[in-house]
């Protein structure tokens, strides 16, 4: 079953490939962030992956202090804390400490923009690679799957998701990714 799950794989052809690499960059181009809205949703997160990547602790004080209060947080014992689930903060962990690391001058957009590239982007990517190889073993029409994936890219909630600094795409990935892994591994 190995050898047929990588071919199936490998059969994703260059051309569509090139597909879902446009379909990236046209998510990636996109960058809807207004800092004097302060999204808190987002800056949770994105506090968390910097006291992790920084400080090596959960409490997001020093962000808060550095970056502006929020309203998506916890306190508890004298400290703050994110109150997002944090998978996708411990998943931005190297991506934060990367950019806090190399950028010349950090800034709170910079950052929001490699986080939600690493968190968001790349991984929607992934997911449209698998789809389009999901799909080309049930849709023998080329033009079909690509309308298809084109749809799910940029028509659908994976649109807004797949540029934001969520955890809802992420999600969407590794799930989607499970459920190719169990298909592939099931015998015709």
């Amino acid at each position: 079953w190995m050898s047929e799950t990588m071919t199936t794989a490998q059969s994703v052809s260059l051309r569509d490939r090139g597909v879902v690499v446009l379909l990236f960059l046209a998510l990636a181009a996109f960058f809807p962030y207004f800092e004097s809205i302060h999204s808190a949703n987002e800056l949770s997160r994105l506090y968390l992956a910097n006291a992790i990547a920084t400080e090596h602790t959960v409490a997001i004080d020093t962000s808060i202090n550095r970056l502006g209060n929020i309203h998506d947080k916890a306190f508890r014992d004298g400290h703050h804390y994110s109150d997002k689930a944090p998978g996708a903060s411990f998943y931005a962990v190297p991506a934060a400490w990367a950019y806090l690391t190399l950028a010349e001058t950090p800034t709170l957009a910079g950052e929001m923009r490699v986080l939600r590239l690493w968190v968001s982007v790349i991984p929607t990517a992934f997911l449209l690679l698998g789809l389009l190889q999901f799909l080309q073993q049930y849709i023998p029409d080329r033009g079909i799957r690509l309308w298809l994936v084109t749809g799910y890219a940029l028509g659908s909630l994976a649109t807004t998701y797949g540029m934001l600094l969520f955890g809802h795409q992420l999600s969407a990935t590794l799930v989607f990714g499970a459920f190719l892994i169990a298909h592939n591994a099931q015998p015709d």
